[in-house]
């Protein structure tokens, strides 16, 4: 269960992130991460409320979980959006697969989690098709100096740092609450984080968001943000919960591979002929850690 959750949250991403490459034009990324979590966040609290599950009264609950969404979502996506600004989505992708890594070293070092062989070799096949299907990818984008390299990478690896680590809290102190609390927790501090670096009240900064992109595009974000976000988290909350943190990690990481076999079927893109069997061997490698 916990598995197949985090293999949907990537396939969500996937869709999700195919589609808001088309905004970045009209929007900074700080200012889609901070609607983002706006946006996610009023769903999540809406759902809770209407499934009636219990709200958590733990301080230290929403402490960690405040802390997990501060250094994952709040710090590391805004890192993360900087990273591809910087690099390009080539090099980010190829940080990003430090996650895996960081994610099992912390579950082994502090919850004693172990990985079964079917699944160091799906874990392993895995790592190594995206990492083929990004090195392959045409249509990666040129550096401007070995400054903005050097910078890139390491705002790349500090986001796997920080998101591994929120994985391991979700973890550590989620996992006996329900996830829609886990999630809108975690929202909720990367909220905090997100509203003092904008300086701006939220419902004015929506407004000035849909004001300024048009209500054709803002229904389209909405859209995207819904299956991306609110979904993507939520899924990748029970597939923390309920599996281990680097088998959680490493099939959310598959990202790349929906995110190829979406433009393929929908935008009938062209990339490079090695790349679709990239793409398959990477299915094979999540099939082997379900066996």
């Amino acid at each position: 269960m916990g598995e197949l959750a985090a293999l949907m949250a990537a396939m969500c991403w996937g869709v999700g992130l195919t589609g808001l490459k088309s905004f970045d034009n009209l929007a900074t990324p700080r200012a889609l991460n901070y609607f983002k979590t706006i946006f996610s966040m009023t769903l999540l609290v809406a759902l809770a409320l209407i499934l009636q599950s219990s709200f958590p009264t733990d301080i230290t609950f929403w402490f960690f979980m405040g802390l997990s969404g501060v250094l994952g979502i709040g710090i590391g996506d805004t890192m993360l959006f900087k990273s591809l600004q910087l690099i390009g989505s080539q090099y980010t992708t190829m940080t990003m697969l430090l996650v895996p890594g960081f994610a099992f070293l912390l579950g082994w070092y502090f919850l004693g989690e172990v990985i079964s062989t079917y699944q160091w070799v799906g874990f392993s096949i895995i790592i190594f098709s995206i990492v083929l299907m990004v090195l392959t990818d045409s249509k990666s984008r040129e550096l401007n100096s070995r400054k903005n390299l050097i910078i890139g990478l390491l705002l790349g690896a500090t986001t796997s740092l920080l998101q591994a680590i929120g994985m391991l809290l979700i973890k550590s102190y989620g996992s006996n609450h329900h996830f829609t609390w886990v999630t809108v927790a975690r929202l909720l501090g990367a909220f905090v984080i997100l509203g003092l670096m904008n300086k701006s009240n939220p419902v004015v900064f929506s407004l000035k968001l849909y004001s300024s992109m048009g209500k054709k595009n803002f229904r389209k974000l909405c859209i995207l943000l819904f299956l991306g976000s609110f979904i993507g988290l939520t899924l990748l909350t029970i597939g923390t919960q309920l599996s281990p943190v680097a088998i959680a990690a490493v099939l959310s990481s598959t990202v790349p591979i929906w995110a190829f076999l979406v433009s393929l079927v929908f935008l009938k893109s062209k990339p490079p002929l090695i790349q679709l069997p990239l793409a398959a061997l990477g299915v094979v490698g999540v099939y082997c850690i379900f066996i």
